[in-house]
């Protein structure tokens, strides 16, 4: 994240890059990216405490994502396969160790 920023409020070089290598490997010059920077700048308000949660509520609906079998997606990864997030926060600080 740019500036050691948990969330994703700006659109990175990194990011630029990883998109511009999907849409290359799936053919989709012409696919839209939502990044979630958007996300972050309209609710900031409501994050830094200025505004009610009225602002979310405003923007947002609510309902259950279907389930999903295992059949869906596991079948289709590889068995070692693991996903992961590193950041750097209090617990896990940006020392020359965990760079």
């Amino acid at each position: 994240m740019a500036d050691g920023q948990m969330k994703p409020r700006v659109m990175t070089g990194f990011d630029r890059e990883a998109i511009k290598r999907v849409k290359t490997s799936m053919r989709r010059a012409d696919a839209e990216v939502l990044h979630p920077m958007y996300m972050y700048r309209l609710f900031d308000p409501y994050f830094k405490m200025r505004t009610s949660v009225n602002l979310v509520e405003r923007f947002t609906s609510f309902k259950r994502l279907p389930s999903m079998g295992v059949t869906d997606i596991g079948s289709k990864l590889p068995d070692d396969y693991v996903a992961v997030r590193f950041y750097f926060n209090n617990s896990f600080p940006e020392t020359e160790e965990n760079v």
